[in-house]
């Protein structure tokens, strides 16, 4: 079980927490994950009396459109953890293929968000898409 930040910090970077602070456990944290998970993911962390909760979310370059947080409140297992990550990554993915095709991809075609989606058969992008 993951019952701090020190714990999150030793369980995300697989390095001994040694009595950090919570500010130096939070961005080592917060850069790993944005380091290592397809979209960048941000991760927010509240530490006061009442509330002790992390959450991840997707992010996508180019676009003002926010994914929604996975939220959890300490005590929580890793797997719980791992799991949010792996959703709040996808959420990015998944809004990065809606928003950011090329002019070729679908004939330009708008989607849901008013941008381009990424056709993967695209043979002008490859399926790579563009950044806006």
């Amino acid at each position: 079980m993951i019952h701090n930040y020190q714990d999150l910090f030793e369980e995300v970077t697989s390095r001994p927490a040694d009595g950090r602070a919570w500010a130096e456990c939070v961005s080592a944290i917060s850069h790993t994950l944005y380091k290592h998970t397809s979209c960048g993911i941000c991760f927010h962390a509240v530490n006061d009396c009442e509330n002790r909760v992390v959450s991840v979310a997707g992010y996508c370059e180019g676009v003002d459109i926010d994914c929604d947080s996975h939220k959890l409140k300490f005590p929580f297992s890793a797997d719980e953890f791992w799991k949010a990550v792996d959703n709040a990554d996808n959420d990015g993915i998944e809004l990065w293929n809606d928003t950011h095709g090329c002019e070729h991809c679908y004939g330009g075609l708008e989607g849901e968000y008013g941008y381009t989606p990424i056709d993967p058969n695209c043979n002008h992008c490859h399926g790579e898409g563009v950044i806006l």
